[in-house]
């Protein structure tokens, strides 16, 4: 044979046995096996089964054995709501330029409240009189969270972080030149498992306990913060409806640090959030939060949100808000508030 085409076969034969090949095939063998996994399943289970296949960086002449099949893997039927959730942020987990989104990422491009802010909220370099904020402005959320540690205790914990900021922004109000009224940041950590058990005809998927901060990122008078530990168990029924229970536990302040010590009162000391699917596509969810103290005491608020197809990657979202704590500068004042506009990422 002549010496180019076995030069050529030589070099193929490398490059197959090459790091980069086998980090390929570790890849193929993820999505495919993440695809077919048995729920249970964690992702540490499945990297592992991967790297039997073909270890991460295997050196050139290494031998790439052919895929081994996942211990009781099996199509299922119907996957619930969480499993499904659980499978695609698994695969996102994989895929190095992915961003898993934590909650819902939306724009109200108009949110109307009945309530007129305060204008003081805006800082001293603003010069603003009060009446000057507008009852219409726009909303946004944006929450993403990545895994820190997966398969911690024997493969049976995940470790977590994520961060959410929702901003209330007065765009149409050209005489303050359009400034952010508030902005809250709520970073949070988490460690979760799963779980498999029947609580009133539903059945739980998995618990958390976490730490979380909020904050308004503000100084002096207009400053608003508090941390909290927290619980959280998450239960579905079928494939279209979930529902989340988190109790927390507000961490103390000291009483001359503390910005905002009747938060609680009007906060509450739970929420409760539940998501139902439609089949042509629509979802609704509704989030209760209460402070479980008598008639005269009671607070709390309540969230209604339905997103709809609209075109591409992006939804139709509309919101109502009635309660208090839709922004942590007003947790204290009841609003009732409602808008319109996109969703990037849903439940």
């Amino acid at each position: 044979m002549p010496k180019a085409p076995l030069l050529v076969l030589a070099f193929l034969a490398a490059l197959a046995a090459s790091p980069a090949m086998a980090d390929e095939a570790r890849d193929k063998c993820l999505l495919e096996k993440l695809n077919r996994a048995d729920p249970d399943m964690t992702v540490a289970q499945i990297k592992a089964a991967c790297d039997e296949v073909a270890p991460i960086g295997a050196a050139p002449g290494a031998t790439i054995m052919p895929p081994k099949p996942v211990e009781q893997a099996q199509e299922p039927a119907q996957d619930s709501f969480i499993t499904e959730r659980r499978r695609e942020e698994a695969q996102a987990n994989v895929n190095r330029y992915a961003i898993t989104a934590h909650r819902p990422n939306y724009l109200l491009v108009a949110s109307y409240s009945d309530h007129r802010p305060n204008s003081e909220v805006f800082g001293a370099a603003i010069d603003a009189q009060e009446g000057d904020a507008k009852k219409v402005e726009a909303k946004f959320q944006i929450s993403l969270k990545a895994p820190l540690a997966l398969g911690l205790f024997d493969n049976k914990v995940d470790w977590y972080a994520a961060y959410t900021e929702r901003a209330f922004w007065q765009v149409y109000n050209r005489k303050l030149s359009s400034p952010f009224r508030e902005t809250n940041h709520e970073p949070e950590t988490w460690l979760t498992t799963g779980v498999d058990f029947n609580v009133f005809g539903l059945q739980a998927r998995s618990v958390a306990l976490g730490y979380n901060h909020q904050s308004n990122g503000r100084g002096g008078k207009l400053s608003r913060s508090w941390n909290r530990i927290f619980g959280l168990i998450a239960l579905d029924s079928g494939e279209n409806f979930a529902i989340g229970i988190r109790p927390w536990w507000r961490v103390p302040e000291k009483a001359s640090e503390d910005d905002n010590p009747d938060i609680e009162s009007y906060m509450g000391n739970f929420d409760i959030t539940g998501i139902y699917r439609f089949g042509n596509g629509h979802t609704v969810d509704m989030m209760v939060r209460n402070n479980l103290r008598g008639p005269s005491q009671n607070k709390g608020a309540l969230q209604l949100g339905w997103s709809f197809p609209l075109f591409g990657h992006f939804r139709g979202y509309a919101q109502w808000f009635y309660g208090y704590g839709e922004s942590l500068i007003d947790y204290n004042v009841l609003q009732n508030s409602i808008g319109i506009g996109l969703q990037l990422t849903d439940w």
